[in-house]
């Protein structure tokens, strides 16, 4: 969550329910009124925890690191579940409580990820998807990428880059020989799927540090 907290604490209460655990993440870029409204609504509520903070930029690698730490710390608060589910802090269920639960007891074991591998058609400005992981990226408050062409909104700019260093034959390696996928940043897992990505994320740092 980044903004808009009375909609977070919305959400919160349309999931809670018995045997349901929220881990959130305030983006540190939120403002402190927002932050602390959330700290004072939420207090003393033992199926609520907050994670490590992380700077989160639109495509930036903030928003990989704090789902990251949220996988993480399920396992090392031991906490009991079958389904890990990412959502935003702008996200609202237009299900019921029991729906939801009924639907994943019918489809126990499946974890449900939005996914396509390279080259993904949605992706074609970015070559499939293969420009966003074999070139560099520099994101803060706007994209720029190494080695590519036309990064400035000055023509004779673009024209000396364009020539020069978008040209270079640089390309970034995919780690560890696994194929690249494409899709929605939103998933829910099952816990024996969260369990395999939380074990390979800790014994693979060079693999998230790629990103």
């Amino acid at each position: 969550a980044h903004r808009y907290p009375n909609q977070l604490l919305r959400l919160i209460d349309r999931l809670d329910a018995d045997g349901n655990t929220f881990l959130i993440h305030l983006d540190k870029r939120m403002d402190p009124t927002s932050f602390d409204l959330i700290l004072r609504e939420t207090k003393g509520k033992s199926n609520i925890f907050f994670i490590r903070r992380f700077t989160c930029y639109w495509a930036g690698c903030g928003i990989n690191q704090a789902t990251c730490e949220g996988i993480k710390e399920v396992f090392r608060r031991k906490i009991v579940f079958d389904y890990l589910t990412l959502l935003s802090g702008q996200d609202y269920p237009i299900k019921p409580k029991s729906f939801i639960r009924n639907y994943q007891k019918e489809n126990e074991e499946l974890s449900f990820v939005n996914h396509y591998p390279f080259p993904f058609e949605e992706w074609n400005a970015d070559n499939g998807g293969w420009d966003r992981v074999e070139k560099w990226f520099i994101i803060r408050n706007n994209i720029f990428a190494f080695p590519k062409a036309n990064q400035f909104k000055n023509k004779l700019s673009n024209a000396i880059w364009n020539r020069t260093f978008a040209r270079l034959p640089i390309k970034r390696k995919f780690p560890n020989g696994l194929q690249p996928y494409g899709g929605a940043q939103f998933w829910s897992l099952h816990y024996k799927h969260a369990k395999i990505l939380c074990d390979y994320i800790i014994k693979n740092p060079q693999y998230v540090s790629f990103f």
